[in-house]
């Protein structure tokens, strides 16, 4: 006969459940934020336009012959990049009023798609490992 005692496993389930509520979003979010600003060092990382899972791609080159990086002239949009925290979780936002044409592209104006609001599979994997260790604490 084999007995099983899930006292321990239920424990430790109701201490994660316990630190739902106590996760710092803040710091997955500035994973996030930092996974986005190598993006504009990187020239991009992204796997398709459109998906926000990063990957190995770079941004589409200049059709000018302009000084400056692919989508850094003032530096606005990247420094504009923010986050939102909410109850469950944090959004990354930038609201400069070009962005979305930059992130997706936009066929009007005949510009490409330069997806910089990707987070990388390695930031992925950081972002996991940070909440893994949230919900572990004391544990």
């Amino acid at each position: 006969m084999i007995t099983l005692n899930i006292r321990g496993a239920r424990n430790k389930l109701q201490a994660m459940l316990r630190n739902i509520d106590r996760i710092d979003w803040s710091k997955i979010g500035d994973i996030g934020l930092r996974s986005i600003d190598k993006n504009f060092t990187a020239g991009g990382r992204y796997s398709q336009p459109g998906e926000e899972l990063g990957g190995s791609t770079r941004w589409e080159k200049r059709r000018d012959d302009l000084p400056h990086p692919v989508l850094i002239k003032s530096g606005n949009m990247r420094r504009g990049i923010h986050m939102r925290q909410k109850q469950n979780g944090v959004v990354l936002i930038s609201d400069e009023p070009y962005s979305a044409a930059q992130n997706f592209g936009f066929g009007g104006r005949n510009i490409p798609a330069r997806p910089f609001m990707t987070i990388h599979p390695t930031e992925v994997k950081e972002m996991e490992r940070e909440l893994t260790r949230q919900l572990t604490r004391n544990i």
